[in-house]
């Protein structure tokens, strides 16, 4: 690499924030977002569900930290574990259901099973090994750290992550705007739609949180269906 040559590990040549453009790389080059799943959503915290979302012990969800699977649980305690979505066995996914409420969780390639709170609970067929071969309180389900803020549930498997509030530092602020507006707090309401987009996680976020703009033509239609053939306001 020559001096002319642009470095790409200098993420920063991809943004020019006094004229206020980026380069469409930051989009759909590979080696940006793997680069991403490393140091974002491997080493911080990440919202994984709203506790209104599993009210009861035994209860469930399962969503994403970066593309690992996870399974969110609600303990007979009242505290909330969050667990990797795979057979420590063979890695097969465990849970296939969005949500739901279960006694226990067992994997569907060889019946390893394991209790809500991540315990292997038993196997299927275990004569298959010696005596002694499988010690099952060093085979439970992966856990992650877990941490609420005002009803929102993160987790992180890296152990190096400041507390979560530590973490949120001033965002906090912004957080308390929308969660303290009511006394009892916040609340899930189910029956959402799910999306599916051949696009890693920035078209999402650019489409719904930095791009108001469209929505002024796109959704135009949809607005005045809704509001007696009004549109949206003019500025």
């Amino acid at each position: 690499m020559n001096a002319m040559t642009p470095n790409p590990h200098d993420y920063h040549q991809y943004v020019n924030v006094d004229e206020g453009w980026i380069d469409r790389r930051i989009f759909w080059e590979e080696q940006i977002y793997q680069r991403e799943l490393e140091q974002i959503f491997a080493r911080t915290w990440q919202f994984v569900a709203h506790d209104s979302m599993i009210p009861n012990a035994n209860d469930f969800y399962t969503t994403y930290i970066g593309e690992d699977g996870v399974i969110v649980v609600r303990q007979r305690d009242g505290s909330v574990k969050v667990f990797l979505n795979s057979c420590p066995h063979r890695g097969n996914k465990i849970c296939h259901a969005d949500d739901g409420n279960t006694r226990n969780f067992t994997c569907n390639y060889h019946g390893w099973g394991f209790g809500p709170n991540g315990d292997l609970l038993g196997l299927s067929n275990e004569h298959v090994y010696d005596e002694g071969d499988i010690d099952k309180s060093k085979w439970g389900l992966k856990q992650a750290q877990v941490d609420s803020y005002k009803g929102l549930i993160f987790a992180t498997f890296d152990e190096q992550t400041p507390p979560l509030e530590e973490f949120l530092g001033d965002f906090r602020w912004y957080l308390d705007i929308m969660l303290d507006q009511e006394e009892g707090g916040t609340e899930f309401i189910g029956g959402g739609l799910k999306n599916y987009i051949s696009a890693n996680w920035k078209f999402g976020v650019e489409n719904f949180v930095g791009d108001a703009y469209h929505a002024l033509w796109t959704h135009d239609s949809g607005f005045k269906a809704m509001n007696n053939n009004v549109g949206f306001p003019p500025r």
